[in-house]
């Protein structure tokens, strides 16, 4: 099985954060493939880095975000044309840029997405898989 990993599910397994048992699981199975998008480590950027006039919130070096994936051996997955082509097509249910991308990834890659947040579920008319609980 191949998993995309939402940012909040990563930040969960990188801080060593407790998962649902269903969730932790599939990714501590070996046959399990991660995926971790460039999105998840754009989105840690901006929210490590209070020059973006918000608070910051997330603190998490970058150095470790990197570590957090070499040992989940995950795959990184990089922004395509057709991701962006699904993302334009997708409908307004959930505004946040990031979470939007990994929508549209996760519909083209057709993986399921583990994630956290509930919105994500309105997606599933679209042939979006969630899996959290």
């Amino acid at each position: 099985m191949t998993v995309l990993l939402d940012t909040n599910v990563f930040l969960f397994i990188a801080r060593d954060g407790s998962l649902p048992k269903a969730v932790q699981r599939i990714v501590e199975n070996h046959s399990t493939e991660i995926l971790v998008s460039i999105i998840t480590y754009w989105e840690i950027a901006i929210l490590n880095n209070e020059s973006f006039g918000k608070r910051k919130r997330i603190e998490m070096p970058f150095r470790r975000v990197e570590q957090a994936v070499e040992a989940m051996s995950a795959r990184l997955l990089p922004i395509t044309i057709n991701h962006t082509g699904i993302l334009h097509r997708l409908p307004m249910f959930h505004r946040d840029p990031f979470d939007r991308m990994i929508i549209a990834q996760a519909l083209e890659e057709r993986c399921p997405v583990l994630s956290a947040d509930q919105r994500f579920e309105l997606y599933k008319g679209q042939g979006l898989k969630v899996i959290w609980n």
